[in-house]
Formats: structure tokens, sequence, C-alpha cells
């Protein structure tokens, strides 16, 4: 069971926030609330939780400043962000504090469940990683290297940009990351390949090729050491869980053949991959480098060239060198009338000119971009901020929809499915300038969902409905004055009334049951109620209905 560390200054909300997952997510277990940060930083050092829930606007400690310290002694706690603001600023810096999740108050339960589910299967996963790097050896070599499972392996990550895929919680820390896994891999190519060193060191130059693809890991190192048996050494080597390289070992005077018979060989394991429906799988080469200590310096070659492109557009075979050279080619933004052309047809198109719009522009892409994900990328969303300056444009975004947004665009992993990306986001845009999208509950209509839940109780007060919606009730005041020009207790007094005289208005009913049914002990302090509000007693208005 993981644990759950909850701090919130109101404690109406952590424990209405404890209280419910306690009863509804059976598989964390609240380990601790905290009124503060400087509390709830001391815990989470104790208790070492795997998840946090976190005000921002918190005393001692903010909750920003609370996460700085997390982010650095608790580095893979996973973290949500509960506020009462929907706050750009806010959000940006939690963001780059590595907060996986931004819910705004009122809480939305189901979300949060949603959430919760999310880490528990990254936390399982990480889980059985970590087991089975404790049972089994961290290197596999040669003809030993039978995999376990299935890879959907990339020593290279899965996105374009290194800080800008929610995975990555700060600035800079994509290349610590780097650092960290270069040495691990050093060591581990050591301690794998000391003695293939001693016995055959006239195989002196060596590339390192990473994969990236969801294919069974070990029908994958049996077709290359089928494949290149007797043409290069092969050593298959795991340097992290689910991060597989290939190191490619061959003579100094071979290296130009060896490189043609590495991309030929290479292409052919990914063709047979797919003949044999064993799934999509890309190789990425890195450069040549002369004996073992340089090894790990290849492997990060290889991951740059990975994450040069578009994984649905790359071809099997992708070297650092021509990484290299698209990288130092100059870049051409789209020329302007595309661009112009895009953003009238997305304010004033329909949705067929609009298609087409973006058509013409992703058809520029494959053709000038060289398929440099991170250029295309880039221009995207450009494209996309253009279009929402646009003056016309008077659709209102909010921050998490423009974060979801810029998140889909990082995953695309084609440029056909960037575009649909696009093109969704600019229809979901448009919608919404139409009002035809669905907007979520306000707070007011959330609270008069739980009043008609709960019209009978006539102990119901603004504090249950706080409870109940995990928010503070000087909070909830404030917003349900704001969006109804009412007070909570004008509100309630109102709609009990309302439910009343519908009861009357059959006249089938006794006023007495009518005043319990809407969450009244007096009848007569019900009836002085009702006839403020209606100019008339209930007892003549059910008269008047049975007449």
């Amino acid at each position: 069971m993981y644990r759950i560390l909850i701090a919130d200054d109101e404690a109406s909300i952590r424990e209405g926030v404890a209280r419910y997952l306690r009863k509804h997510c059976s598989t964390y277990e609240v380990a601790a609330t905290a009124e503060n940060g400087a509390d709830a930083l001391k815990k989470a050092q104790e208790l070492l939780p795997e998840v946090i829930i976190t005000d921002i606007a918190m005393p001692r400690m903010n909750g920003l400043d609370f996460l700085e310290q997390i982010r650095h002694t608790l580095p893979d706690t996973k973290i949500i962000i509960l506020s009462g603001y929907d706050n750009f600023e806010y959000a940006r810096q939690a963001m780059r504090l590595g907060v996986k999740e931004y819910l705004v108050k009122p809480l939305d339960t189901k979300k949060l469940l949603a959430v919760l589910d999310e880490f528990k299967t990254e936390l399982d996963a990480e889980m059985a990683a970590w087991n089975r790097k404790e049972s089994a050896d961290l290197v596999e070599g040669g003809e030993a290297g039978a995999g376990r499972g299935t890879g959907e392996g990339t020593a290279a990550g899965e996105r374009g940009y290194a800080g800008d895929s929610e995975e990555n919680g700060s600035e800079g820390e994509g290349s610590r990351d780097s650092q960290k896994e270069q040495a691990l891999l050093a060591e581990k190519i050591h301690q794998a390949m000391e003695e293939t060193e001693h016995q055959e060191n006239d195989f002196s130059m060596r590339r390192v090729a990473l994969w990236k693809g969801n294919v069974p890991l070990e029908a994958l190192r049996t077709a290359l050491r089928n494949r290149f048996k007797g043409v290069v050494k092969v050593t298959c080597i795991s340097t992290a869980e689910e991060k597989n390289a290939v190191v490619f070992q061959y003579r100094k005077e071979e290296s130009a053949q060896a490189f043609i018979k590495m991309n030929l060989g290479l292409t052919a394991v990914v063709n047979h991959m797919k003949q044999e429906d064993l799934g999509d799988v890309r190789f990425f080469l890195g450069g040549e480098v002369e004996g073992l200590n340089r090894l790990a310096c290849s492997w990060m070659q290889a991951r740059t060239a990975a994450d040069y492109g578009l994984f649905g557009d790359m071809p099997p075979v992708f070297n650092y060198e021509d990484g290299v050279a698209n990288q130092l080619a100059a870049c051409s933004c789209p020329p302007e009338e595309l661009l112009k052309k895009l953003v009238m047809e997305a304010c004033y198109g329909n949705s067929q000119s609009l298609e087409a719009a973006a058509d013409r522009l992703f058809t520029w892409f494959q053709k000038e971009q060289n398929g440099n994900a991170a250029f295309i990328r880039s221009n995207v969303l450009a494209a996309s901020h253009r279009i929402l300056g646009y003056e016309t444009n008077t659709a209102a975004i909010t921050y998490l929809e423009a974060e979801k947004f810029r998140q889909s665009v990082m995953k695309a992993e084609s440029l056909e499915e960037l575009k649909r990306e696009f093109l969704h986001f600019l229809r979901f845009m448009g919608e919404k300038k139409a009002g035809c999208v669905r907007q979520e509950q306000s707070v007011a209509q959330k609270v008069d969902r739980i009043i008609q839940e709960n019209i009978s109780n006539p102990e119901f007060s603004l504090d249950d409905v706080a409870g109940l919606l995990f928010i503070s009730p000087n909070y909830l005041r404030q917003l349900f004055k704001q969006e109804t020009g009412m007070t909570f207790v004008e509100y309630l007094t109102r709609t009990r009334m309302k439910q009343a005289k519908m009861l009357l208005d059959t006249g089938e009913v006794r006023v007495a049951d009518v005043a319990e049914q809407v969450g009244y002990r007096e009848p007569r302090y019900f009836s002085s109620c009702f006839k403020k509000l209606y100019q008339i007693s209930p007892s003549d208005l059910l008269e008047k209905a049975k007449s």
C-alpha cells in the first residue's frame, strides 16, 4: 500500500480529503496530514510518502517552498497541487518543481481518483523494476543476455524536449539525469565487457545503438545476434530498467564497411520484427569511438539522435551524424502566407477549409524541416499562439487547457498525430468561442445539487457543503456570493420554499409534512418564512390548490 501525505492549512479540507481517500481509495494509506509547509516537510522526511497532496498558500512555509525542499530530498515523490487559485504563475512554478497535477478547488474527486490510479500504475511499474534490478544482474552481455518480459524500452526518452514533458520537473534536470546515466553506463560497460576487452582487444572500435519501440526484448536480442553473427560483434546491455543498448565492436580497419553493415543489418531487424508481428522498433546509432572508456560518449550521441525526430516518421535506423548535419543546417520558418491563411481559416473558416490550411502547413514541415521534431513542435506551438492572439479570437483559454495541448504536442510521435492534435485543439477553441463546449459546473451549480440532495436535513449548513466540496467555508461563502449575488442562507431558504410551493400546489399534502420534507422541524416557523417570501401562508395556498 502506498502512502499519501496531505498538507493544507484549512482543517476542513485536509481532513475532508483524508476521509474521502480512506473511504474510496483502498490502494493508498493516508499516512499523515499537515497544517503548514514546515510540518509537512518534517513528516515527509520521516514517513517518505509516495504521494503528496498540498496547497500552495500555507503559513510558516508555503507550498512552493515546501516543494523546493521535497524536490531535493524526495525527488521521486509524486506531487498533486490542490489550490484555490487557477493561477498561471503558480502553475508554472509548480510544473518547474516536478508537480504532476494541478487541481483547482472545489476539488473534483473523480479527477483526483483518476490521477491516483495513474500514479499507482507508475508506482507499481517502478516497484517491479526495482525488484527485478535487485534480483538480476545489472548487465546482460552476449549470449547471456536473454531478456525478461517485453521492452517498451528506450535509452533515449520518449519525448523530444528534456524539461518540456510532464515527466521532467525542473529546468536543467534533464542534463543532470544524462550525466548520471552516462556515469552509470560507463561503470556497467566496464563490468560487462572487461573480460571481453582482454580476449579480443583488436576489436577496438565501437558504436552504441539505442532503440525505441514496443517489442519483446528476448526476440529482439535474438534477432540482433543472428543477424550480425560473423559480421560484427554484438553485445546487448541493459543500461537501466527499460533502457536498452546494443554495442557493436569491430576492427579499426573495417570502420567504413562496419558502418554500412550496421545500417543494413539493423534495417533488416526492424523489417523482421514487423513481418513477424512482434512490434515496431527504431534504432538510433551513436558516433564511432575507440576504446572502452569512450563508449559512454557514443551512448550519449545515440540519445541525441533518438531525441531528434518524431518516432513514427523516423527511418528504421537514424545515425548521430545525420542528426548533427540536419541540426547544423539552417531551419527556415513557415512562409508568412501559410500562417496568415491558417489564422484566417481558424477564425473565420469552416472545418474543411481549416483542415486544408493545416494540411498545407504540415506538408511544408514534411518537405522543409528534415524531420527535426524540436523545430516542428516549436512552430506548431507558435502558430497556435498566433491564432489565439488574433484580435477577433475572443475564446478564453485557461492555463490547464493550454498545458494539456502543449503536452499533446510534445507526446506526438508522428507528423500525422501532431496534425490531429493541432486540429483538435483549434476545433475545440472554435467550439469554445461559439459557446458549444460544455463547461464545468460552477460552484453555485454544485452547491445547488448538494442542497437538493440534503433539502430535508434541518441541520444542513454551509459547513456541510464546504466539506463535500473540499473547500474552506469562508472561501465557499465568498465564491457563492460572487456567482449568485445571494448569501448561502438566502439561497438555501429560497430553494426550500420553492420546493415547498411545488408540493403545496399539488393540494395533496399536509403543511406539517411539507415543512418536514424541506428541512423545518417547526411548522409554525416554516409558515412564517413561506409567507414572508410568497405573501401567502402555506395553509391558504393549500386550500387554494384544493379548490
